[in-house]
């Protein structure tokens, strides 16, 4: 199982094997860093199937070059607070449209410029 590497996926992935002491399942995992190693991953069949959030699953299913060879069998459902510093106040639909976007931004390779913005000033 293909796994985007150095997520909370990634993580919750192998403490899950832990957790039910399967330590033999820890070399099926395969850790993979970015779109093109992933979508080659799964075109190549080097791996059967990617694990990663609801986001970007999305973001990949229209980047691999036959859509119809794939599905997407489960879908899990995790959240990290990530509008609770300022969101306090605001609607639980905004903090979900907030914590989407902040998802989807991270995935893009957008959210690294907002961080070394916040880091020079």
């Amino acid at each position: 199982m293909g796994v985007d590497s150095g997520t909370v996926s990634e993580l919750w992935l192998t403490e899950q094997v832990r957790k039910f002491n399967r330590p033999e399942l820890l070399a099926k995992i395969r850790p993979i860093s970015g779109d093109k190693a992933l979508t080659d991953s799964l075109e190549r069949g080097t791996v059967d199937s990617i694990m990663a959030d609801s986001a970007r699953v999305q973001s990949l299913s229209r980047k691999v070059e036959n859509p119809d060879r794939f599905q997407i069998s489960a879908k899990t459902y995790n959240q990290t607070p990530q509008s609770f510093v300022f969101g306090a106040g605001l609607s639980e639909t905004k903090r979900d449209l907030i914590n989407k976007q902040i998802s989807r931004m991270r995935f893009e390779g957008l959210i690294e410029t907002v961080i070394k913005r916040w880091e020079t000033s």
